[in-house]
C-alpha cells in the first residue's frame, strides 16, 4: 500500500540532546576559568618562542628578538579544540588551547599546516 500523504510528525525534533545540552552547561563556566587561567593567545607564544608565564608576568608586552622593542601578545577570546568538540571531548581540557580569533581562524584555514605543527589531531 503506497502512502498519498506524507508522514506528519507529531512533536518536533530536540536540536540539541539532552545529555549534549549537560555537557554544555558544563562546558560554559569550564571555558570562562580556562581563558581567565591563559588571558594570551597559545598559538601565538608558541609561533613566537614566549612562555605563557613570561608573557602574564610582563602583562602582555614581551619582546621577541634581543634588540627588538617590546610587542603586545594577543588576548585569547575563543577555545581551539585541537582534538575536535565531539562527545565527551568537549569537555577535555588537555586538547584545549586558548587563543585569539586571529590565530583560532588561521589555525582552522590552514589544516595541514595545523596537522603538522600539532595544533590539530592526525585524524
Amino acid at each position: 500500500m503506497k502512502r498519498t500523504v506524507p508522514l506528519r510528525r507529531i512533536t518536533t525534533l530536540r536540536r540539541i540532546s539532552f545529555r549534549r545540552r549537560g555537557e554544555l552547561n558544563r562546558y560554559g563556566p569550564k571555558r570562562k576559568k580556562f581563558l581567565r587561567d591563559h588571558p594570551y593567545c597559545q598559538f601565538w607564544l608558541a609561533e613566537n618562542s614566549v612562555s605563557e608565564a613570561h608573557a602574564i608576568a610582563q602583562r602582555g608586552r614581551v619582546r621577541i628578538g634581543k634588540d627588538s622593542a617590546k610587542v603586545s601578545v594577543p588576548r585569547s577570546s575563543t577555545i581551539h579544540h585541537r582534538n575536535k568538540r565531539r562527545g565527551a571531548r568537549l569537555l577535555e581540557e588537555r586538547f584545549w588551547m586558548a587563543v585569539s580569533w586571529a590565530g583560532h581562524r588561521f589555525i582552522e584555514q590552514q589544516k595541514k599546516w595545523a596537522r603538522d605543527r600539532a595544533y590539530l589531531t592526525q585524524f
